[in-house]
């Protein structure tokens, strides 16, 4: 797993305390959460993802540059590239993201994992108000220019799966195709209703008690005795029977040290509230997946969702949670490839 050096700034955890203090015995409770952490659990629960091989970068013979990145001010958007095929920009979360997808798939992708303005880290405060998902979704098409491909696929897991979608709505003719991995519909008010509704009746007794104990843990720790790259290791940890089909799954290999600012986080939030996907006639296809046992981003969300994109293909995995592209990784490589080969342009 990717570990950054900076200082941490881990907003998804430090918001959360205040719930985790409060917790009692009551799972209804315990997954009392606000909206915004929701969207923070969304987001950042992107960096649960089991480490693959990568690629060698000397022998992928990518014809342009491999990494760089692009000044706005006193922002920046960075990049990297690894693989070869069709053109696709993994729109943030880049050095985390480049570790859920497959060997495989970058034998049929050329992977440009972006971390954008939002998500980089900075050595003086900066002023994020300004920046919006418009601004975003123009910095990909700067880059796409820069980069000189012609038309690209987007892929976005989780809540950046929106990302992928914007750009291709307002850049339609210099888009192949849409991935959205788990991505949810919309975050409006009612969001945490639904996860909640669907936690109290699709989780096990055994799921939701393992829950429960290892948030009584969490919260019987002292944050101030370790270190923050070992709070946030703990926070996710415990946090696997909402992430993954296994609700035990062993994540001793996941260590993500998140060097993100918190106001960057914030604008992020603050952009995606009551976001909603709107009846669409885009013509390009769009691949999604959707896990059963997603307990952050049910699956049922969508069902009033799904025939608002005309060619939106839904492929459901059964044995996974937040994490197809890990956990179901040679099912979730088929379905992508043949949903790519289907559909080329």
């Amino acid at each position: 797993m990717v570990c950054y050096a900076n200082k941490i700034v881990f907003y998804g955890i430090k918001y959360n305390l205040q719930l985790l203090s409060i917790i009692d015995t009551k799972l209804t409770a315990t997954m009392k959460t606000t909206k915004n952490a929701t969207l923070i659990f969304l987001i950042l629960g992107i960096f649960a993802c089991t480490s693959k091989k990568q690629v060698d970068q000397e022998q992928a013979q990518v014809p342009i540059e491999t990494s760089g990145e692009i000044a706005f001010g006193n922002m920046k958007l960075t990049y990297f590239i690894e693989g070869e095929g069709e053109p696709c920009f993994v729109c943030a979360d880049a050095k985390i993201e480049k570790n859920c997808l497959s060997d495989n798939l970058k034998g049929n992708f050329q992977f440009v994992f972006i971390e954008p303005r939002l998500l980089n880290s900075y050595d003086k405060p900066v002023d994020f108000s300004n920046v919006s998902l418009d601004t975003i979704v123009h910095d990909m098409e700067i880059l796409r220019k820069k980069l000189g491909y012609d038309k690209i696929y987007l892929l976005g897991h989780s809540i950046i799966g929106l990302f992928a979608l914007e750009y291709a709505k307002k850049y339609l003719d210099n888009t192949k195709g849409v991935i959205m991995i788990n991505t949810p519909p919309h975050f409006k008010s009612n969001y945490m209703d639904i996860v909640n509704a669907n936690w109290e009746e699709k989780a096990s007794t055994e799921r939701k008690e393992i829950f429960l104990n290892n948030q009584q843990r969490l919260k019987e720790i002292n944050k101030d005795s370790i270190s923050e790259p070992k709070w946030n290791y703990l926070y996710y940890e415990a946090r696997v029977p909402m992430d993954w089909y296994d609700p035990q799954h062993d994540v001793s290999n996941i260590y993500p040290l998140m060097d993100y600012l918190e106001a960057g986080l914030n604008q992020l939030v603050a952009m995606m509230q009551d976001y909603e996907i709107s009846k669409s006639d885009l013509k390009v296809p769009i691949f999604l997946s959707l896990g059963k046992y997603d307990f952050i981003m049910p699956e049922t969300i969508w069902d009033d969702y799904k025939d608002k994109l005309e060619t939106l293909t839904i492929y459901r995995f059964e044995k996974s949670g937040h994490f197809p592209h890990v956990e179901e990784q040679e099912l979730f490589d088929r379905n992508l490839l043949k949903w790519l080969n289907d559909n080329q342009i």
